[in-house]
Protein backbone atom coordinates (compact mmCIF):
# COMPACT_ATOMS: atom_id res chain seq x y z
CA UNK A 1 0.00 0.00 0.00
CA UNK A 2 2.76 2.43 -0.85
CA UNK A 3 0.23 4.44 -2.87
CA UNK A 4 -1.45 5.53 0.37
CA UNK A 5 1.79 7.10 1.52
CA UNK A 6 2.40 8.62 -1.92
CA UNK A 7 -1.05 10.24 -1.92
CA UNK A 8 -0.58 11.55 1.64
CA UNK A 9 2.91 12.89 0.83
CA UNK A 10 1.67 14.54 -2.39
CA UNK A 11 -1.29 16.26 -0.72
CA UNK A 12 0.17 17.44 2.57
CA UNK A 13 2.93 19.60 3.94
CA UNK A 14 5.26 18.68 6.80
CA UNK A 15 2.54 19.57 9.32
CA UNK A 16 0.02 17.18 7.75
CA UNK A 17 -2.12 19.98 6.28
CA UNK A 18 -3.23 20.21 2.65
CA UNK A 19 -0.43 21.90 0.68
CA UNK A 20 -1.09 25.62 0.15
CA UNK A 21 0.06 25.46 -3.49
CA UNK A 22 -2.87 23.14 -4.28
CA UNK A 23 -5.23 26.01 -3.44
CA UNK A 24 -7.78 23.56 -2.05
CA UNK A 25 -8.91 25.86 0.72
CA UNK A 26 -12.24 24.14 1.17
CA UNK A 27 -12.79 21.73 4.05
CA UNK A 28 -11.61 18.18 3.34
CA UNK A 29 -13.35 15.48 5.36
CA UNK A 30 -12.71 12.60 2.96
CA UNK A 31 -10.15 11.61 0.35
CA UNK A 32 -11.20 9.36 -2.52
CA UNK A 33 -8.36 7.66 -4.35
CA UNK A 34 -9.43 6.38 -7.76
CA UNK A 35 -6.95 3.56 -8.29
CA UNK A 36 -8.34 1.93 -11.44
CA UNK A 37 -11.25 2.38 -13.81
CA UNK A 38 -12.85 -0.31 -15.95
CA UNK A 39 -15.86 0.65 -18.03
CA UNK A 40 -17.70 -1.51 -20.48
CA UNK A 41 -17.17 -0.14 -24.03
CA UNK A 42 -20.88 0.67 -24.29
CA UNK A 43 -20.47 3.18 -21.43
CA UNK A 44 -17.37 4.98 -22.65
CA UNK A 45 -19.53 7.82 -24.01
CA UNK A 46 -20.55 8.77 -20.46
CA UNK A 47 -17.29 8.09 -18.62
CA UNK A 48 -16.87 11.73 -17.60
CA UNK A 49 -20.29 11.62 -15.94
CA UNK A 50 -19.38 8.39 -14.16
CA UNK A 51 -16.09 9.80 -12.86
CA UNK A 52 -17.84 13.01 -11.82
CA UNK A 53 -20.33 10.92 -9.82
CA UNK A 54 -17.50 9.06 -8.10
CA UNK A 55 -15.71 12.30 -7.24
CA UNK A 56 -18.81 13.81 -5.64
CA UNK A 57 -19.98 10.59 -3.99
CA UNK A 58 -18.99 11.64 -0.47
CA UNK A 59 -20.33 15.19 -0.70
CA UNK A 60 -18.80 18.61 -1.13
CA UNK A 61 -16.08 18.19 1.46
CA UNK A 62 -14.07 15.50 -0.25
CA UNK A 63 -10.96 15.45 -2.36
CA UNK A 64 -10.46 13.01 -5.24
CA UNK A 65 -6.98 11.92 -6.24
CA UNK A 66 -5.85 9.64 -9.05
CA UNK A 67 -2.88 8.89 -11.28
CA UNK A 68 -2.86 11.05 -14.42
CA UNK A 69 -3.24 8.05 -16.73
CA UNK A 70 -6.08 6.33 -14.85
CA UNK A 71 -8.95 5.54 -17.19
CA UNK A 72 -7.18 6.87 -20.30
CA UNK A 73 -8.91 10.24 -20.08
CA UNK A 74 -7.48 13.05 -22.18
CA UNK A 75 -6.06 16.11 -20.45
CA UNK A 76 -8.99 18.11 -21.84
CA UNK A 77 -11.54 15.68 -20.37
CA UNK A 78 -9.84 15.82 -16.97
CA UNK A 79 -9.63 19.62 -17.08
CA UNK A 80 -13.35 19.79 -17.91
CA UNK A 81 -13.95 17.70 -14.77
CA UNK A 82 -11.87 20.14 -12.71
CA UNK A 83 -8.83 17.94 -12.12
CA UNK A 84 -5.57 19.77 -11.47
CA UNK A 85 -2.01 18.53 -11.61
CA UNK A 86 -0.01 18.24 -8.42
CA UNK A 87 3.38 19.82 -9.10
CA UNK A 88 6.19 17.30 -9.20
CA UNK A 89 3.81 14.32 -9.01
CA UNK A 90 2.12 11.86 -11.33
CA UNK A 91 -1.11 12.51 -9.41
CA UNK A 92 -4.03 14.81 -10.15
CA UNK A 93 -6.74 16.00 -7.77
CA UNK A 94 -10.09 17.70 -7.58
CA UNK A 95 -12.04 19.02 -4.64
CA UNK A 96 -15.67 17.98 -4.95
CA UNK A 97 -16.95 21.48 -4.22
CA UNK A 98 -15.25 22.90 -7.34
CA UNK A 99 -17.80 23.94 -9.95
CA UNK A 100 -16.46 22.60 -13.21
CA UNK A 101 -17.11 23.13 -16.92
CA UNK A 102 -18.61 19.63 -16.99
CA UNK A 103 -21.03 20.52 -14.19
CA UNK A 104 -21.94 23.81 -15.88
CA UNK A 105 -22.77 21.89 -19.07
CA UNK A 106 -24.62 19.10 -17.22
CA UNK A 107 -25.92 20.46 -13.88
CA UNK A 108 -28.37 17.55 -13.54
CA UNK A 109 -25.95 14.92 -14.83
CA UNK A 110 -26.45 12.88 -17.97
CA UNK A 111 -29.53 10.92 -18.79
CA UNK A 112 -28.28 7.48 -19.82
CA UNK A 113 -30.45 4.69 -21.13
CA UNK A 114 -28.42 1.55 -20.41
CA UNK A 115 -29.49 -1.78 -18.99
CA UNK A 116 -26.60 -3.73 -17.51
CA UNK A 117 -26.78 -7.35 -18.57
CA UNK A 118 -24.97 -10.38 -17.12
CA UNK A 119 -22.60 -10.38 -20.10
CA UNK A 120 -21.63 -6.79 -19.32
CA UNK A 121 -20.77 -7.78 -15.76
CA UNK A 122 -18.78 -10.78 -16.99
CA UNK A 123 -16.78 -8.57 -19.35
CA UNK A 124 -15.95 -6.08 -16.58
CA UNK A 125 -14.98 -8.87 -14.19
CA UNK A 126 -12.68 -10.29 -16.87
CA UNK A 127 -11.01 -6.92 -17.32
CA UNK A 128 -10.48 -6.57 -13.55
CA UNK A 129 -8.95 -10.07 -13.48
CA UNK A 130 -6.52 -9.15 -16.27
CA UNK A 131 -5.40 -6.05 -14.36
CA UNK A 132 -4.88 -8.01 -11.15
CA UNK A 133 -2.25 -10.23 -12.79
Amino acid sequence: MTWVFEVYRALTNKKGKIRADLQAYEVVDHVIFVYRIVLHPELVFCRQAILDSVVTLLGEQSLAVMWKDTGNFTEAELAELGFCKIAGEELIFRHSSFKTPFYEAHPRGLEVDFDAMPEHAAWVEGQWAKQDK
